[in-house]
């Protein structure tokens, strides 16, 4: 069955009310890379032709549901995971939803508060690797950036804000050492984010100094005890 055929045969997944409604969808993309013949970690999304005919085309509302999906089975797909086989089927799909949704995520969308606040759960509900509870093996950078996009034309809704205060907390909770330095840029940005919807505009941000020296320890000493919880380490 040729790649086009396998791809209008996915339309039926797109269907409601199916536990995985993209499940097709991914066969189809699975069925592309094994007759493409690449390593899964050298496959990039624009060059499927099932992610720019199936997933390109969905509104933004199902391509939040798609990240959501994706997420869900990234995780039941790397359960108790012990071998990462290119001739492993689930190993190769888990690579395929991590591509199409990483991809996503750079792409320019309309999202509204309770799409990010469902991403965000997702993320922090659902384990990419199970060893491992770091928020920073998800694309949290990436949905981070598109906060930033989507809160230049309006403001944050009070549960944004506390959702991306629990995303800061946990972060800032995390001692895993996994993109450590990314992981700082991420913090800040967040609360800068935060600092920025909830002060007027000009306010000047408390910066918490990491480290532990004595110009970290004089300058972190006068600032006002509710900044103390934007502690990077």
């Amino acid at each position: 069955m040729s790649i086009l055929n396998t791809i209008k045969q996915a339309v039926n997944s797109l269907l409601p009310g199916k536990a995985n409604p993209y499940a097709q969808t991914m066969e189809a993309a699975y069925q592309e890379f094994k007759q493409k013949k690449k390593y899964y970690w050298d496959t990039k999304a624009n060059e499927s032709e099932v992610f720019t005919t199936m997933i390109i085309p969905l509104s933004d509302k199902a391509k939040v549901a798609f990240i959501q999906t994706a997420v869900e089975q990234i995780a039941l797909l790397n359960s108790n995971r012990i071998s990462w086989s290119s001739e492993d089927k689930d190993v190769v799909l888990s690579a395929l939803y991590e591509n199409f949704m990483r991809h996503i995520l750079k792409m320019r969308l309309v999202l509204h508060n309770e799409d990010i606040i469902s991403i965000l759960q997702h993320f922090i509900n659902h384990r990419r690797h199970q060893h491992s509870k770091s928020l920073m093996h998800w694309p949290t950078a990436q949905l981070v950036s598109q906060v930033e996009k989507q809160l230049k034309t309006r403001p944050a809704s009070p549960q944004l804000l506390q959702s991306l205060n629990a995303l800061s907390t946990q972060l800032n909770n995390d001692r895993d050492y996994y993109e450590v330095k990314e992981k700082s840029r991420v913090i800040e940005k967040i609360n800068l984010l935060i600092h920025n919807s909830t002060n007027e505009v000009g306010a000047v941000k408390p910066t918490w100094f990491t480290g532990s020296d004595e110009f970290a320890d004089l300058a972190n000493h006068y600032l006002p005890m509710q900044f103390s919880r934007f502690t990077l380490f």
